[in-house]
């Protein structure tokens, strides 16, 4: 584990994500482990320098298992949650074992909720996937949910943005146009309602 780092999800919540020494695991070069919660991390005592042991759980998001606490340096210390969101800065909120971001303009949970609303299970916007989320976000053409249906009328500042062509932009934009009436099941699942998922949507 070369260091233990905090990310922010589309609901705000910050949780621990450890960052590990690059290790081939099926097939797959591991960079990062999840942690799920700060009260999992300290029941594991996982600590920046420990030697892991991870595994894929359902074959996607890596986690770590076992800690080899006999190979764990004597001036080791244990991992702290931040005191303020790694991303804004702004002011956190415990709800249990849990910590959430409570400034609804924080840049990653922007950047979550535009994943999520794209996604299949939602509006089902091909084309807009997490990196040309986070350049409509960081170069700040998209600042809410509701202006990824006001890309059309900035056609030219999307063709300024690195690997975004003519072909492309257009297919995006196409598709857009076409997802702006979903089913009321699929608009509910993709505005991100906290504890609203695909199921809770649709009944």
């Amino acid at each position: 584990v070369q260091k233990i780092g905090a990310q922010v999800g589309r609901t705000g919540a910050v949780t621990p994500v450890a960052n590990l020494e690059p290790v081939e695991l099926a097939g797959v070069t591991v960079r990062n482990a999840s942690l799920h919660n700060w009260g999992l991390l300290a029941e594991r005592d996982v600590r920046e320098g420990d030697f892991v042991e991870i595994q894929r759980a359902g074959d996607v998001i890596p986690e770590v298992v076992r800690v080899f606490v006999d190979r764990r340096s004597a001036d080791s210390k244990p991992a702290a949650p931040p005191s303020r969101c790694p991303v804004c800065g702004g002011e956190l909120h415990a709800e249990g074992k849990f910590l959430y971001c409570i400034d609804l303009d924080c840049k990653a949970q922007l950047v979550g909720r535009i994943v999520h609303l794209a996604g299949r299970r939602a509006f089902d916007i091909e084309g807009l996937g997490p990196k040309q989320v986070e350049q409509l976000v960081q170069a700040g053409i998209v600042k809410s949910l509701e202006h990824v249906f006001t890309l059309a009328g900035r056609k030219p500042e999307l063709l300024e943005l690195e690997r975004w062509g003519e072909r492309s932009t257009q297919n995006l934009l196409e598709q857009i146009e076409r997802c702006r009436t979903p089913a009321l099941a699929r608009f509910l699942n993709g505005i991100g309602i906290r504890h609203v998922g695909e199921q809770t949507a649709k009944d």
